[in-house]
């Protein structure tokens, strides 16, 4: 399916690796010391907002004052740096950010795209300038094929993924990451990364599950209760590994454990591509090859 299956670990971002961002973070507005705030005003602080549960001077600052102010979720613009949540960030048209980490990071992903219609990736280096510079067209087809359907029936978005595994190494540059689409557009993870590949290629039989925490009960007169919750995707692989890589992948999946990461099984199929945490069994089956048999679930 692919050439080998590709893992996006991804890197710290902070305040320090962040260049810029949308200039409206949240509609909270941030918190200043020594402002008196009203029972249930929602704030922001640290990217964080949190919600006043009691009248306050304001003099504490939220994250140490927690019997008044409870964290509730991430700002807008720094809800798809955050994989535990599955709040999505949401601005309308274009959504851009701009990183430096000084070091290398040659992936760039993007998850849970809604009404999103194109991603582009830009590298500048301070002494070569422009190095790179990608555009991803999300996908959008018919939901049933024909060639009636084809040539005229409405097509429908069935990519929510964006990804680049090719960034030149460029450790001072800059990795602009821009989203073009439409109104309620929507983001949910968006990672930059550092990218490797393992293995000879993602075997056939790979299989996708769903774990879905919706309510579906009936009542004593058989009528139907329906609450809509999460459905969580896990897929599974099998990968021939090299002897050589063993061990190297042994200690990835270690330092992985409850940690995101993307893993790229298919470069056509895009849901064997999964942002999420894994657990792996490997069988040393050869002199020369050993197989994982690799589980992923997804973070949200």
């Amino acid at each position: 399916m692919t050439t080998g299956l590709k893992t996006v670990k991804p890197l710290v971002v902070s305040d320090t690796t962040l260049v810029s961002q949308p200039a409206v973070e949240d509609s909270a507005p941030a918190w200043v010391a020594g402002t008196p705030y009203a029972a249930g005003s929602f704030v922001r602080y640290q990217h964080i907002v949190y919600k006043n549960g009691a009248a306050t001077s304001g003099m504490i600052q939220p994250p140490l004052d927690g019997m008044v102010w409870v964290a509730q979720y991430p700002t807008n613009t720094w809800s798809l740096f955050d994989p535990m949540t599955s709040k999505a960030t949401a601005i309308d048209n274009t959504l851009s950010y701009t990183f430096k980490f000084g070091q290398t990071a040659n992936g760039v992903f993007g998850d849970g795209l809604e009404n999103v219609q194109r991603m582009q990736v830009t590298v500048t280096d301070p002494n070569y300038g422009e190095v790179y510079k990608q555009t991803m067209n999300v996908g959008r087809t018919i939901a049933r094929s024909s060639w009636y359907l084809w040539h005229f029936g409405p097509r429908e978005q069935t990519g929510v993924l964006g990804y680049f595994t090719d960034l030149p190494d460029f450790p001072q540059a800059t990795i602009k990451v821009e989203f073009f689409g439409t109104t309620g557009m929507k983001v949910r993870n968006l990672i930059v990364g550092i990218v490797q590949e393992w293995g000879l290629g993602v075997e056939l039989g790979a299989s996708i599950d769903f774990e879905d925490y919706s309510i579906k009960t009936r009542d004593e007169y058989g009528n139907l209760k329906l609450v809509p919750r999460q459905v969580i995707r896990e897929t599974s692989m099998s990968v021939p590994l090299k002897r050589r890589e063993v061990d190297g992948f042994v200690k990835f999946i270690q330092d992985r454990s409850a940690k995101p990461t993307f893993f790229i099984g298919s470069s056509d199929i895009e849901s064997l591509n999964t942002f999420g945490v894994a657990t792996a069994n490997i069988a040393v089956q050869y002199h020369d090859i050993s197989k994982v048999s690799l589980k992923v679930q997804s973070a949200s």
